[in-house]
């Protein structure tokens, strides 16, 4: 439900220690509550820092590791540019692996040339930088689905393993027209809400919206 947020920031490695001191760790393992204490923390410690989001109509047309390394290649680029200027030197890039390693590995090398690749499953639970960005991510995105919630009722987490947001799909199932901010190519929505279901070939065949960022 709603965009994929992804977040790339940078840091010291006597930040990265402070963090992990404050209990920095996976924004899965933690709830909304920890995270938005940890966040003004996290931001005061960032060198830089960048926030992307692919649209849920972009989702529907692309393949998602593209779309998502197109985000990525874009917040990383954010980050490199606003540390123009601060004479720092960056030694390694982290990233939460997905997809082909190559692909990550060749868009590290492009953005940051000479930085050393970590690339790891798991990352966001294993890496204080990751688990930096992941608590970003995840606060953006809390804060979107509340504005979901508002504008067309939303309920539960946007998470298909939520029971409140099976249920709101089934709710709108009988819907002509669904609210924007639903995945259409969205599997989940063939269980609770088939007739909302449009597979990728077919939403790829109409007119592409434009995405925003």
């Amino acid at each position: 439900m709603g965009p994929l947020f992804v977040a790339a920031a940078a840091f010291t490695d006597e930040a990265l220690a402070r963090l992990r001191a404050a209990g920095v760790r996976d924004s899965k393992a933690l709830t909304r509550r920890r995270r938005e204490e940890l966040e003004p923390l996290i931001r005061a410690e960032a060198l830089a820092l960048s926030v992307r989001r692919v649209e849920p109509q972009v989702i529907d047309q692309r393949n998602l590791n593209e779309a998502e390394l197109e985000a990525i290649a874009a917040a990383l680029s954010e980050v490199r540019d606003r540390l123009q200027g601060l004479s720092v030197e960056v030694g390694s890039v982290a990233v939460d692996l997905f997809g082909r390693r190559e692909e990550l590995s060749s868009l590290i090398g492009a953005v940051f040339p000479g930085a050393e690749a970590r690339l790891l499953h798991g990352a966001d639970a294993l890496l204080a930088e990751c688990s930096a960005a992941s608590i970003i991510a995840k606060v953006e995105r809390d804060r979107h689905l509340d504005q979901l919630k508002e504008a067309y009722g939303v309920l539960g987490s946007g998470y298909p393993s939520d029971p409140e947001t099976r249920r709101w799909l089934a709710s709108i199932a009988s819907l002509s027209e669904p609210p924007p901010c639903l995945r259409r190519s969205w599997r989940t929505l063939l269980k609770y809400a088939p007739r909302l279901h449009v597979g990728k070939r077919r939403l790829k065949a109409s007119k592409a919206p434009k995405s925003g960022t």
